[in-house]
C-alpha cells in the first residue's frame, strides 16, 4: 500500500464512521455529538474497574480492532494516553458481547468462564433535564428509555428517571440519544466494576412494603422524584438489583 492509498483509506474510514451515527435508529437524521470528558472512562465488563485496567493494558488496540459496536476507541485523555475507552457516539457495549476479552493478549480484559453470563455494572447513567429535549423544546422523546436494554431508563411525568441499581453502563442510552451538541444522557465510568444479581418478585415485594412504612429509602432521591407525595408511589419497585464489587 502506497501513500496515497493509506491516506484515501483512512478518510474513508473516518466517513464510514461518521456516517454510522448520522442517523437514530436508522431513520431521523442526527449531528454528530460532541465528545465529552470523563474523569473515569467507561469500560467493557472484563476490565474489573480503571485501575486495573490501567495497571495490565499494553496499549496494543487489539480488543478496539476486534470490537463489533465499534465503541471501544483510543482514549483522548493525556492521562489515559495509549489504552482504549468506550466512546459511545459510535456505539454501545452489548451485554452479551465478549469479543474484546477474547483477543486481549494481557488479560487486562478478561473473559468470563464459559457458560457465565453475570449482569456487570460498568458505569451509570446520569440524566441532564435542561440538555433534554423534552425540556429544550417540548418534544416528547424517550429514545434513551426505549432503547435501554436492562429497562433501567424510567418515564415518570414529564422526568426521565435512571434506576441506578439496574443500569449496567453499556451506553445504549447515550448512544440514541438525539440531543445536540451534547447528549442529554450521559454514561459515567465505575473505578471498580459491580456484579449484579436479578431480586426476585419475593425481594421487590418486601422493598416495596419497607419503602411504604419508610424503613428503606427509594431506589430515587426525593429532589428527583416527581412523585413525593404518597411515599413515592410512582417509584417504588425500581430497583433491579443488589450488586457485589468484582475484585
Amino acid at each position: 500500500m502506497n501513500r496515497r492509498e493509506f491516506i484515501i483509506g483512512g478518510a474513508t474510514l473516518a466517513a464510514g464512521a461518521l456516517e454510522a451515527k448520522t442517523t437514530d435508529g436508522g431513520f431521523a437524521a442526527v449531528s454528530w455529538p460532541a465528545r465529552r470528558k470523563k474523569d473515569i472512562p467507561v469500560l467493557p465488563r472484563g476490565a474489573h474497574g480503571s485501575k486495573r485496567f490501567a495497571s495490565k493494558c499494553v496499549g496494543c488496540s487489539l480488543c478496539a480492532t476486534a470490537c463489533p459496536s465499534k465503541c471501544l476507541r483510543p482514549s483522548s485523555s493525556p492521562s489515559r494516553f495509549g489504552r482504549v475507552e468506550l466512546d459511545f457516539r459510535y456505539g454501545w457495549c452489548k451485554p452479551e458481547c465478549s469479543k474484546c476479552a477474547e483477543v486481549c493478549p494481557a488479560g487486562a480484559i478478561e473473559k468470563f468462564p464459559d457458560g457465565a453470563k453475570p449482569v456487570v455494572r460498568t458505569g451509570y447513567a446520569v440524566w441532564s433535564k435542561d440538555l433534554c429535549l423534552r425540556t429544550s423544546e417540548g418534544v416528547n422523546c424517550h429514545a434513551c428509555r426505549k432503547h435501554c436494554p436492562a429497562k433501567a431508563v424510567k418515564l415518570i411525568g414529564d422526568a426521565i428517571i435512571v434506576d441506578r441499581d439496574a443500569c449496567i453502563g453499556c451506553g445504549a442510552c447515550e448512544h440514541y440519544c438525539p440531543a445536540r451538541p451534547e447528549t442529554a444522557i450521559r454514561v459515567e465510568g465505575l473505578e471498580v466494576h459491580r456484579e449484579t444479581h436479578p431480586v426476585s418478585e419475593a425481594e421487590v415485594a418486601e422493598a416495596r412494603r419497607s419503602r411504604a412504612d419508610g424503613t428503606v429509602p427509594c431506589a430515587v432521591s426525593p429532589d428527583e422524584c416527581p412523585s413525593i407525595a404518597a411515599n413515592h408511589s410512582a417509584c417504588m419497585g425500581m430497583t433491579g438489583g443488589t450488586s457485589v464489587p468484582l475484585v
